[in-house]
């Protein structure tokens, strides 16, 4: 049998959005112009996760030949990619956020990424992070109601636990009915990506309902 070489885990990054394009990331106006063997990559990106740490990033980016938004390699140390992380935050603290400036980065030109040639390519990567959305929603959920029924099993009140009290009883099997509705969703979701089904609207309406009940 042959021995195949591990290779040394790596770090990525998705960037996608610009400082003038958030939502509406269809717009971006970063570059990529072909140069013989390479491509030259010209751009600002923004609110890139991991952008400062990651070893290879996914740069979204317009080919300049055919006006199609199309996905490039480009590695941490390339010349003229330049990423600072972004301070104070309100939320998401655990992933360090960057701000990228891409001045003439010079990528060889089979560092473009395989099946990525316009932008419906790159919105199917964006409805896969969408049911990973509904997923961390449903985490986060799931440990907020435990928590409150760990804190109302120990807390006493006017001789006893606050569970002993039909209101928090209310409160609490109002959140296990939401909860049980966001695993339903995620189940849903999870089968249809299963059978290759998986579906834009669904995944975003999974989010939405989600995310807004983990709140």
């Amino acid at each position: 049998m042959f021995e195949i070489e591990a290779l040394p885990p790596q770090i990525g990054a998705f960037a996608l959005t610009e400082p003038e394009h958030g939502s509406d990331s269809v717009g971006l106006e970063t570059t990529a112009r072909r140069e013989g063997d390479e491509y030259v990559i010209d751009g600002r990106k923004r609110w890139i996760g991991n952008g400062t740490v990651a070893d290879v990033i996914v740069v979204w980016a317009r080919d300049t030949e055919d006006n199609e938004v199309k996905g490039f390699l480009v590695e941490q140390e390339t010349p003229g990619y330049e990423a600072r992380e972004i301070k104070r935050k309100g939320s998401v603290r655990a992933v360090w956020q960057a701000d990228i400036d891409l001045d003439g980065v010079r990528i060889p030109a089979d560092s473009r990424l395989p099946g990525a040639n316009n932008f419906k390519d790159t919105g199917k990567v964006l409805a896969a992070t969408r049911n990973s959305c509904a997923y961390m929603a449903l985490g986060h959920a799931v440990a907020a109601f435990d928590a409150a029924l760990a804190y109302v099993g120990q807390r006493e009140q006017f001789g006893k636990s606050l569970a002993g009290f039909q209101i928090i009883q209310n409160r609490l099997a109002r959140m296990l009915a939401e909860v049980t509705s966001m695993q339903l969703y995620c189940f849903r979701i999870a089968r249809l990506a299963e059978a290759g089904h998986a579906i834009d609207t669904i995944a975003g309406l999974a989010k939405m309902n989600n995310t807004r009940k983990a709140r």
